[in-house]
């Protein structure tokens, strides 16, 4: 009998205990009355006396239950919920004068446990300020890799992510999101097969080799190693062969078609010229018509290699890279310094499209060769020219004769088993001398391309994404059995063409993705609703028909953000207008998918804690919970989002402690509060 008294609320229990009072009374008069019977006295006028009791005591304990309702049991309630909140001490307008002192004790306990919580917290940051410090530059340094790292858990889920590896995962709206299975991104049958062959290896640091293909086609390469015993899981580092493998296979199948055109040609040539050479061969007409035919047979041998070299021009050169023009001159300068020549420098903001190490080998090279005769005062130059660039070495002196420079360019390997004339015709280029004015003289080599201007660099994220508290994570068996603190949470957010989900539509969602009870990934997409919408929405959200005219429509904005919340808990405030809005669309835009997510709803979350009678609304439990909301950001899908996401996590220990520890125990406790809206789950 207790056990199921203490389920009911504060509230209910004091109107049950006034009810039992009035129902003592009722009883009480009835006897009253049964005993006045049966001594004789009138019945008319026992009856009138129980009447009037029964009103005037009726009335009593109704008024009574009324004043303690609102004077003692409302604040209590609201009392308890702002003490589980941890946040009472800043909570002085609160009126409780019929609490007595247990609101100014409450007030008190509250600012003494928030100012051992500031005491702790500042020990704690001054102990762990080092260790924050290098967890920074760990970071950075794991954003900055030029590969892909992922550290999977034993089930293949994400536990960190570089945004390299981000970029390589991800293709359209499939981002990666932590404790998301490696499968939804790319093929998994090869990552398993390497962690059984790492498996069966007796080496602890081996490594396994993989090649897997992600959803939008890409190859990638890289290799698989086990984190340390006992931790479980592994490392995966990735890198795009897709583009290499590309050049490759039209590397291939020109050298074929090269083959296949010449082959025959020069077999005809071949024959046709011994015909010709013999002493005994044919005379006259005939060996007019051989000279005619090997003739013809030589055009279209030099057409058909012409066409080739053409195309060989247009395959992508993965070895010519982007380079700005000053690192370029500075790496020279500082070799041709080794050889004790001075070199000043003049260079445009330019990017350069070249190889390198071939380019500044040739330099160096010429360096060292115009100074053997007595030229002096160096300068090397890249400017502008047409699409390309010219680079230049100008000196005072007499210029290169052309025989020591064609000496040069066919000289034995400069660098990467490259000549000079290899490293130029890699580059589709030429060198030239030409002298100039006052004694000057210069060399002269194009490149027919720019990677670019010399432009600030754009901004790349830095931040990688990782909680290895999964690391220790198994696998979710029921997630409505599951405690609060292990599952995996989207707290989504809508703006609309209007406030009816049957017939209104989305014009922007946003959500945040909450692990292990911290943000990991965030979703924001504006929405085109394919309909006007309506300039009173647009005073409200500030979205209007030209911001949403090239957004993705409602189906495809939709599926994102079911790949987004997948094996996720659905919160949002007020939820049955926003799911609504997501189980119409189902319907009208037939998605094939469905959203049967659990769902939480903030507005009953907030009644389990400060009672039903308080104002639920997002701006009151966020003025409750001391959450600011910047006003630019109110009535936008991620700026509410954001909001509803704080609200839900200072909520969240404080369920806890009201002993709701699984799903289905918050849901049984919302339920009670059905009247205020109605919960999602069936």
């Amino acid at each position: 009998m207790s056990d199921w008294i203490a389920t009911l609320g504060l509230r209910l229990r004091v109107f049950l205990l006034f009810a039992g009072l009035a129902f003592g009374l009722v009883l009480a008069l009835l006897a009253g009355v049964w005993l006045g019977a049966r001594q004789g006295a009138g019945h008319e006028a026992l009856i009138v006396m129980a009447l009037v009791s029964g009103l005037l005591g009726g009335t009593l304990i109704a008024g009574l239950w009324l004043l303690f309702d609102e004077h003692v049991a409302r604040p209590i309630e609201a009392l308890s919920g702002a003490m589980r909140m941890g946040g009472w001490g800043d909570r002085a307008a609160f009126d409780a004068p019929y609490l007595g002192d247990l609101a100014s004790a409450g007030a008190a306990l509250g600012a003494a446990m928030s100012a051992q919580k500031d005491r702790l917290a500042a020990d704690v940051e001054q102990a762990l300020g080092q260790a924050a410090t290098s967890q920074a530059r760990l970071e950075l340094l794991l954003a900055d890799l030029p590969v892909g790292v992922v550290l999977l858990s034993a089930d293949q889920r994400l536990v960190f992510y570089n945004p390299q590896a981000a970029e390589l995962l991800g293709h359209g709206a499939n981002r990666p999101g932590l404790g998301r299975k490696l499968e939804d991104f790319l093929s998994i049958a090869p990552i398993l097969h390497a962690v059984e062959r790492l498996a069966k290896s007796a080496d602890p640091e081996a490594r396994s080799d993989v090649l897997c293909v992600t959803g939008a086609g890409q190859t990638l390469t890289g290799h698989l190693r086990a984190v340390p015993a006992g931790e479980g899981g592994h490392v995966l580092t990735l890198q795009d062969m897709s583009a290499m493998m590309a050049q490759n296979r039209a590397q291939i199948a020109l050298t074929a078609e090269l083959l296949a055109r010449t082959r025959p040609g020069v077999a005809a040539l071949q024959s046709l010229m011994e015909t010709l050479s013999d002493p005994d061969g044919p005379v006259g007409e005939t060996r007019d018509r051989i000279r005619q035919a090997a003739r013809h047979e030589a055009q279209t041998l030099a057409q058909d290699l012409h066409r080739m070299a053409q195309a060989f021009e247009t395959l992508p050169d993965c070895t010519l890279t982007a380079l700005r023009a000053s690192d370029l001159a500075e790496a020279l300068r500082a070799r041709v310094e080794t050889q004790g020549t001075a070199l000043t420098l003049a260079t445009a903001p330019l990017m350069l499209r070249c190889d390198a190490g071939g380019v500044l080998a040739l330099w160096s090279a010429l360096a060292a060769l115009v100074a053997e005769d007595r030229r002096s005062d160096f300068r090397f130059e890249i400017t502008q020219e047409g699409a390309g660039a010219l680079l230049s070495l100008e000196w005072q002196g007499p210029s290169l004769g052309l025989g020591a420079l064609e000496a040069f360019l066919h000289q034995p390997d400069l660098s990467l088993g490259q000549s000079p004339r290899q490293i130029l015709d890699h580059h589709h280029s030429d060198l030239w001398p030409e002298p100039l004015h006052d004694g000057r003289a210069r060399l002269c080599m194009p490149l027919r391309e720019l990677a670019g201007h010399n432009d600030p660099p754009a901004a790349l994220p830095r931040r990688v994404t990782y909680d290895f508290d999964l690391l220790d994570r198994q696998p979710l068996g029921d997630i409505r059995a599951s405690t609060l603190d292990r599952l995996t949470y989207v707290v989504f957010d809508t703006e609309t063409t209007g406030l009816d989900p049957q017939r209104d539509a989305i014009v922007q969602i946003a959500g945040q993705r909450i692990v292990n009870g911290r943000v990991s990934e965030t979703f924001d997409m504006l929405v085109n609703p394919a309909r006007p919408i309506p300039a009173s929405a647009t005073a409200i959200h500030g979205i209007s028909d030209e911001m949403v005219a090239q957004a993705p429509s409602v189906a495809d904005a939709l599926s994102a953000f079911h790949h987004f919340a997948k094996d996720a808990v659905l919160v949002a405030h007020n939820a049955p207008f926003d799911i609504g809005l997501l189980q119409a669309a189902e319907q009208t835009h037939r998605l094939g998918y469905q959203f049967d997510h659990p769902v939480l709803d903030t507005v009953l979350l907030s009644a389990i804690l400060f009672g039903q009678s308080q104002t639920h609304t997002l701006d009151a439990l966020c003025d409750r919970l001391g959450i600011i909301i910047a006003p630019e950001l109110r009535h936008s899908a991620m700026g509410d989002a954001d909001a509803t996401a704080s609200a839900f996590l200072r909520m969240l220990p404080a369920l806890k402690s009201k002993g709701l520890q699984t799903l289905s125990e918050v849901i049984i406790a919302a339920r009670k509060h059905g009247r205020l809206i109605r919960d999602l789950n069936l």
